[in-house]
């Protein structure tokens, strides 16, 4: 009986293997990506600007022990008077930094096809969803003074207008590590993370398909229109609005603290914002760029199953930068590897 059972399914199998459609209509796959169509330079210590008053006045005013960290023929009415107050970007030194990017592993994505389209082919509608990563550095005033502050080191501020001889800096890395946003240390990440997605819709022509009516293997060009969509850079501008409102805030009349500064720089106050720096970054996304792609590439039909594999390379060509503020590319290749099923 057993083996009676057993050569009744290896009959079913057959019969259902020859009943196939010999020639695929429909097709699905997933794919995994390598995105080489990024990078973006270093930037190192640019400054941040919040607007009038410049609070690095009232800051000295509230600095408890200032006339003692400054040299003997100092007083804190001269400092004041050798600080131009005028433009904010300068009386409160604030900078950022960004650098070493990193193309990630992650890069995962899809496609779904027509392969029986006269004339052309096939019509093809695919995306991908890729990880970068980078390092930015917040470098902010502590809210205390150097000590032992000497002529010399007034000298240098005037000439160089360098705050670090003055006042003790604090640098912040602005990552996933440093805030413990842990659902993201699943894919591997743990800087300032960048995230894109983006969605092609091209049409194919085969160079040859052999067999040609199966396309057991084939090899197609093609090309078509894509859609980029991408999380912000962190820059300048983007912090100012996430910290414009709490530094204004923090040096009014209405402020609690006698050292209004700390009330930002506290420990507390600091994670909070620095966070929400960080998780607005996860959470935004830019407007989308629209562009062209160019693709060549081969596929591998198994015989009588409805199981392919395909690798393709795709040029990238956007109408227009990703970023509105930092130059991160999006002209270049990617490579796709993946299986597929055809119906």
């Amino acid at each position: 009986m057993n083996r009676l059972i057993s050569h009744i399914l290896k009959v079913a199998v057959v019969c259902f293997l020859f009943v196939l459609p010999t020639h695929a209509l429909v097709g699905a796959g997933i794919q995994w990506g390598f995105d080489f169509t990024l990078d973006m330079d270093d930037s190192f210590d640019a400054p941040l600007s919040f607007g009038e008053p410049a609070p690095l006045l009232d800051m000295i005013d509230s600095i408890p022990n200032l006339s003692f960290a400054l040299p003997l023929n100092i007083s804190v009415d001269s400092l004041k008077e050798l600080i131009p107050g005028t433009d904010a970007a300068t009386a409160l030194p604030f900078t950022l930094s960004r650098s070493e990017w990193t193309r990630s592993v992650i890069n995962f994505g899809g496609k779904v096809f027509i392969d029986a389209i006269p004339v052309i082919d096939a019509i093809e509608v695919s995306f991908n969803m890729g990880a970068w990563e980078y390092e930015a550095l917040l470098k902010y005033p502590s809210g205390d003074v150097q000590d032992n502050i000497t002529q010399d080191d007034i000298d240098n501020f005037l000439e160089t207008g360098n705050y670090e001889k003055l006042l003790k800096m604090e640098e912040v890395p602005l990552t996933l590590e440093q805030f413990d946003l842990g659902y993201l240390k699943m894919f591997g990440l743990s800087k300032t993370p960048y995230f894109k997605l983006h969605i092609d819709a091209l049409i194919r022509k085969n160079l040859f398909a052999v067999p040609k009516k199966m396309k057991t293997f084939s090899m197609y060009l093609g090309g078509g229109l894509s859609f980029h969509l991408g999380t912000p850079i962190i820059t300048n501008s983007f912090i100012e609005d996430v910290l414009d409102s709490p530094i204004k805030s923090s040096f009014s009349d209405q402020a609690p603290n006698k050292n209004k500064f700390s009330n930002i720089s506290g420990v507390g106050a600091r994670e909070d914002l620095m966070k929400d720096i960080v998780q607005r970054l996860i959470d935004a996304s830019k407007k989308p760029t629209f562009g062209v792609n160019f693709i060549g590439g081969t596929m591998v039909k198994l015989p009588a199953i409805p199981l392919g594999f395909f690798a393709d390379a795709k040029f990238m060509l956007p109408f227009s930068d990703l970023d509105d503020n930092v130059s991160i590319g999006g002209r270049g290749f990617l490579i796709n590897a993946g299986v597929c099923i055809s119906l």
